[in-house]
């Protein structure tokens, strides 16, 4: 499990950034292609939180969708009619749709973000 990886890099940067004043939230940026579950990190991050001065704190997420770029023209193919699909779903979808010119040759130019992006201090 990768998230408790995750989750200890995410609470020590907080830490350092914060310096000994309460975490209270961290804004984290997660990519549909990412690997990351949620649930998995927010698990993590509370138990290796205890005790610290992140205790307590909430995770708040921004997600980030597939984005794909056609092969042909450079077109951006638009994902987010499939954005409630798993992220290997929505590039199957779009691989199928292709883009607006008739290409069915994409490449994945996004959604592969993990960052954190803010953290909240009391």
């Amino acid at each position: 499990m990768h998230e408790m990886s995750l989750a200890q890099a995410m609470l020590a940067l907080a830490q350092q950034h914060a310096a000994g004043q309460r975490i209270v939230a961290l804004r984290v940026r997660v990519g549909a292609l990412s690997g990351v579950v949620t649930d998995s990190l927010e698990f993590s991050f509370e138990l290796l939180s205890q005790g610290t001065s992140a205790a307590g704190a909430r995770l708040e997420y921004e997600f980030v969708p597939v984005q794909m770029t056609c092969r042909a023209c450079g077109a951006d193919v638009p994902t987010d009619k499939w954005c409630e699909l798993p992220g290997n779903e929505a590039v199957l979808m779009a691989l199928e749709k292709g883009c607006a010119c008739g290409c069915k040759e994409l490449k994945i130019t996004g959604g592969y973000d993990f960052q954190l992006v803010e953290i909240e201090v009391a």
